[in-house]
């Protein structure tokens, strides 16, 4: 087991090395500097750096094992404040998106185990796909128009209050629930058809207790992959909710500091992305090594 998480750690290193080195390079190959995008084009009477983009990333090394991540060059801040800033309202906002979409799938997805084939079943796989196929861009406004403009419940952007996080929330956790029931309903219906179930059936136990505490526990893996993939890029910001909203998250400082080319901020958010990814993936696969001995076994071999 040990020789397993060392293997893992070791390759996420590499990976976090590739993923910040692959990130500073492609954004110091995009037009225009930092001086251009805070001051306009209109900046010859500025120092521009014409430095190639290898040595702009050989100066970010040097200057990282001595300074760090360094400062944003818009807000003069250091890069780590800004991100621990917006870090919060993200962590906020995909802990309680992630709940509702909990909250809707888990009970739609073993209902539709429960009565297979029914009209509820049928009403349940419908709004999933339903749900499923909207995308941010389209469900947001949409949801704006209903619950701010129509009814005028909620405030349309913003963090002000509890009441500016449902409608982000919502519009992360609708497609998302729906992609989640579809995921349980048919790892829930794969577990139902394996040998085991007949003989719990011919044993005379009850549909509801084989799903209950049989089937549901056997048929969480992949329901639970899914969930920690999702809180790891919520965590590292949802840059479209975010910025329709105004919700002052990750995703929202990574397109600020996109459009101002501050590759110090930028290289920043993608480390924070990166660590959060890997740091999630290692946990599930050590969960699953615990809890599959096949996963050892595959690795022993």
């Amino acid at each position: 087991m040990s020789k397993f998480v060392i293997k893992r750690l070791l390759n996420s290193l590499f990976v976090i090395f590739l993923v910040s080195s692959s990130g500073f390079l492609i954004l110091s190959l995009l037009p225009g500097t930092p001086q251009e995008a805070k001051f306009g084009e209109r900046v010859y009477y500025l120092e521009k750096d014409e430095a190639s983009p290898f040595s702009k990333y050989w100066k970010f090394i040097c200057n990282f094992s001595k300074e760090g991540l360094g400062r944003s060059f818009v807000t003069g801040r250091k890069v780590l404040d800004e991100v621990m800033d917006a870090l919060p309202y993200s962590l906020l906002l995909a802990t309680f998106s992630i709940f509702l979409s909990l909250l809707i799938s888990f009970p739609a997805g073993v209902s539709g185990a429960f009565k297979q084939k029914s009209f509820i079943d049928t009403l349940i796989l419908f709004f999933s796909i339903l749900f499923n196929s909207l995308p941010v861009i389209s469900l947001g406004p949409l949801l704006v128009v209903i619950l701010s403009i129509w009814i005028g419940v909620l405030p349309v952007s913003g963090a002000e209050s509890f009441k500016s996080l449902i409608l982000p929330s919502l519009t992360l956790a609708i497609p998302f629930s729906a992609y989640l029931v579809r995921i349980l309903r048919k790892s829930l219906e794969d577990e139902l058809k394996r040998g085991y179930i007949l003989s719990l059936r011919a044993r005379g136990i009850s549909h509801r207790r084989i799903v209950l505490f049989h089937a549901l526990r056997n048929s969480l893996f992949p329901f639970l992959t899914v969930v920690n993939l999702r809180l790891g890029s919520l965590l590292t910001g949802a840059i479209l909710t975010e910025t329709l909203f105004s919700w002052p998250g990750v995703g929202r400082l990574l397109v600020k500091s996109v459009s101002g080319r501050d590759y110090n901020l930028t290289v920043g958010i993608i480390l924070l992305s990166s660590l959060v990814y890997i740091f999630l993936n290692l946990l599930t696969d050590i969960t699953y090594a615990l809890f599959d001995p096949r996963v050892r076994y595959a690795y022993k071999e």
